[in-house]
């Protein structure tokens, strides 16, 4: 009976080191689904990215001079559909303080993924046009800036 009972526990404890040493899962740690405990990865890890889109007070206020009061920021890729009113910005917005829009992202089994962003006025004239990238475990960032009644967007990785 003892030699049972050791034959059983040590099976026990065989079957418990070989279970332990090949749990397979997400070992990427900045993954939002990171497993400690994994040995060996599964393909399964799952990514947050943000991207930051800003303007300042000068551009707020170079909106309100053109008789834009609201934006609208869309992406070609993903659900993003954001309107924004540039009224609440300026001209009460502080102007060492930039306004942002954020877009979130989460991305499966893929660390990084580009997108293209178009903001229009309300009647649909594109203001501005152009890609961005969603990198898991950064905040990238766009400025959008407004020179001599031109729109440009300026890009951060």
């Amino acid at each position: 009976m003892k030699v049972r009972k050791s034959y059983f526990l040590l099976f026990v404890v065989a079957v418990a080191l070989l279970t332990t040493s090949c749990r397979k899962g997400c070992i990427v740690p900045f993954a939002d689904n990171y497993d400690p405990k994994a040995k060996d990865s599964d393909g399964s890890c799952i990514y947050s990215a943000d991207h930051v889109i800003y303007f300042d007070y000068d551009v707020s206020r170079a909106l309100l001079n053109h008789g834009i009061e609201v934006i609208v920021v869309k992406t070609q890729n993903t659900a993003h559909y954001v309107v924004h009113n540039v009224t609440d910005w300026a001209p009460e917005a502080d102007v060492n303080n930039p306004r942002c829009i954020v877009l979130k992202e989460t991305l499966m089994r893929q660390p990084t993924k580009s997108d293209y962003v178009t903001i229009t006025d309300v009647q649909g004239h594109i203001l501005w046009d152009f890609s961005i990238k969603f990198s898991a475990g950064f905040t990238e960032t766009t400025e959008l800036l407004w020179t001599a009644d031109k729109s440009v967007a300026q890009t951060n990785y």
